[in-house]
């Protein structure tokens, strides 16, 4: 039985997003972001989950800027760009070797299972066990990624 490698997330580059002028996050298996306060670390997240949750939030919008950009690209070469303006957003994804692909924002909604979140604080303080199940979770979800190429 042949399986078909994991979908992940290696680059996320950011653009007038929230508190980031300008950032570009090359991202391994486990990726661990932190950082002290008002550091970005949440306008980091917002602007990957806005990319699959979809809808418009101008508030994503760097102030002073015209426009945000979110681009993902992930292990298969595939790419996901959401262009928020303060009127409207837009997202494109582009897969290789088929080009862009239509209802994008859909297409997005089926990489995920469920609503892409952890409350950081319940992650530390919840016992081990729990701690441990959470996380064997998040990597246990390859098995659902194997459909995507």
């Amino acid at each position: 039985m042949t399986t078909t490698p994991a979908l992940s997330i290696t680059r996320v580059e950011l653009t007038n997003v929230m508190g980031h002028a300008h950032l570009v996050v090359e991202t391994g298996r486990v990726m661990i972001l932190r950082g002290a306060n008002k550091q970005g670390k949440t306008s980091f997240f917002e602007g990957v989950r806005s990319v699959f949750v979809g809808g418009h939030d101008p508030s994503l919008i760097r102030a002073g800027a015209d426009f945000a950009t979110i681009k993902l690209t992930f292990s298969n070469g595939m790419t996901a760009t959401k262009t928020i303006k303060p009127e409207a957003s837009t997202v494109e994804v582009r897969v290789p070797e088929i080009g862009k692909v239509s209802n994008a924002q859909t297409f997005l909604r089926t990489l995920v299972d469920e609503p892409i979140g952890v409350d950081p604080l319940y992650l530390i303080h919840c016992p081990d066990k729990e701690r441990a199940e959470l996380l064997a979770k998040i990597g246990a979800d390859d098995d659902r990624r194997k459909r995507v190429r």
